[in-house]
């Protein structure tokens, strides 16, 4: 199901539900879209995420991107190799790019 509506306060907000997963039933709700057409566009993305296994929240940030990544490879990183990734990212990355959120991250602000 799909549902587009303008929220009382002015933006738009699609709510979808997606197949079950584990028996439960999966509702993937955003709102914030400045125009109708903006919710469509970003409904559309995440349903094409999902029927390709990927979706992208575009309010993820570079720095929760990257926390969620070291997370996931601290089990299989040596030790040594994930304190050097760590502390590449915490202290060079993060401080650089971590505010930018991830899918409006540009080569031109890394090569600047």
């Amino acid at each position: 199901m799909r549902l587009l509506e303008e929220a009382g306060h002015g933006s738009w907000t699609y709510c979808v539900d997606l197949a079950p997963e584990k028996g439960k039933l999966r509702t993937r709700r955003r709102g914030g879209c400045a125009t109708r057409a903006e919710a469509a566009r970003e409904m559309k993305a995440m349903l094409d995420g999902e029927l390709r296994g990927v979706y992208e929240n575009r309010r993820t940030t570079v720095a929760s991107f990257l926390r969620e990544w070291l997370a996931a490879k601290k089990e299989v990183l040596a030790p040594n190799t994930y304190a050097g990734y760590v502390d590449c990212v915490e202290r060079d990355l993060i401080p650089a790019f971590g505010h930018y959120r991830l899918p409006d991250l540009r080569p031109k602000q890394i090569n600047g």
